[in-house]
C-alpha cells in the first residue's frame, strides 16, 4: 500500500486456502517471467493425508492451482522443495522430499523432469568479490520485451523458501523476448551497480562483482537416464532385476 500496510489479496489471487504447509519454495516452472510456488504439505499424524498443491501464476492476475494436472499432487507428506534446472536445459525441474515423520511413514523422494515450454531463459552465476563470494542478496533486474510487451522482473539470489534450498545462481525465464535488453545487478556489501545490455537469451552466463560483461559458460545440457530411457535404448547392463515370488 506504500505505507507500510499490506492489503490481503489471497481470495483475489484464488490462493485462500488452509493448508498443513512443511516447505515451500518457488520457481518459473514455464519461464514466462512470473514466479510460481510448490507447497509440500503434512502433518506428523499417520491420517493426515493430503496432495501437495503447486500454484501457477496467471501472469500476477491470480495463482492457478496445477496440482493435479501437472502431476505434482503427491498424497505423501512432503518436506523439502527445489527448483534447480538439474540437468541444465533451460527450465527449471522440481526435487521434493517426501515421507512422514514415523518410520513407517516413510517415502520415496521425487525429482519431476521440466518437458520444457519454449518460452526463453537465462542462468548467470554470480561470484562476489567485495560482497560475499556467493552472492547471496545479490538483487537483480531484467528488462526485455516480451511480445510487444516491455516489462522488468525482479529476483534476488538465494537459496529460495524454507525446508529446501534453490541453487544460488540466477535461474530467469524471459517469455517470449529473443534478447534481454538490460540486465541490472545490485551487489549487497556495496550497493554497486553492474549493467549488461543486450543479453542473448537460451544461454548460462558467469560474472563476478565488477565485470564488465557476461562471460558465457560452456555447460552442456545432458539427459536424465530414467529406466524406461535406459531400457528404450537397451541399457540394462547395470539394473537390478527384483522378482517377488509367492510360494
Amino acid at each position: 500500500n506504500k505505507d507500510g500496510t499490506f492489503t490481503n489479496v489471497a481470495k483475489e489471487m484464488h490462493i485462500q486456502y488452509e493448508t498443513f504447509t512443511m516447505g515451500c519454495n518457488y520457481g518459473d516452472l514455464d519461464n514466462d517471467g512470473w514466479l510460481d510456488f510448490y507447497l509440500a504439505i503434512g502433518a506428523p499424524d499417520y491420517k493426515a493425508i493430503f496432495p501437495n498443491r503447486m500454484f501457477h501464476n496467471d501472469e500476477g492476475k491470480r495463482f492457478q492451482d496445477c496440482s493435479i494436472s501437472g502431476g505434482f499432487g503427491q498424497l505423501q507428506k512432503g518436506h523439502a522443495v527445489a527448483f534447480c534446472d538439474i540437468d541444465m536445459d533451460g527450465d527449471q525441474d522440481i526435487y521434493a522430499d517426501y515421507g512422514g515423520f514415523y518410520y513407517g511413514d516413510i517415502y520415496e523422494n521425487a525429482l519431476y523432469e521440466n518437458p520444457g515450454f519454449s518460452n526463453s531463459w537465462v542462468n548467470i552465476k554470480f561470484e562476489g568479490v567485495k560482497s560475499n563470494r556467493g552472492a547471496i542478496g545479490t538483487r537483480v533486474k531484467l528488462t526485455f520485451d516480451d511480445s510487444g510487451n516491455r516489462r522488468s522482473t525482479y529476483l534476488t539470489i538465494s537459496k529460495g523458501a524454507s525446508f529446501g534450498g534453490n541453487p544460488i545462481r540466477l535461474q530467469a525465464g524471459v517469455g517470449k523476448a529473443t534478447v534481454i535488453d538490460e540486465i541490472e545487478v545490485t551487489w549487497p556489501a556495496t550497493g554497486q551497480k553492474d549493467i549488461y545490455t543486450n543479453v542473448a537469451v537460451n544461454k548460462v552466463y558467469k560474472a563476478k562483482e565488477g565485470d564488465k560483461q557476461l562471460t558465457e559458460w560452456d555447460i552442456k545440457p545432458f539427459e536424465l537416464k530414467t529406466m524406461e530411457r535406459r531400457m528404450a535404448a537397451g541399457d540394462t547392463a547395470k539394473m537390478h532385476h527384483h522378482v517377488h515370488m509367492q510360494m
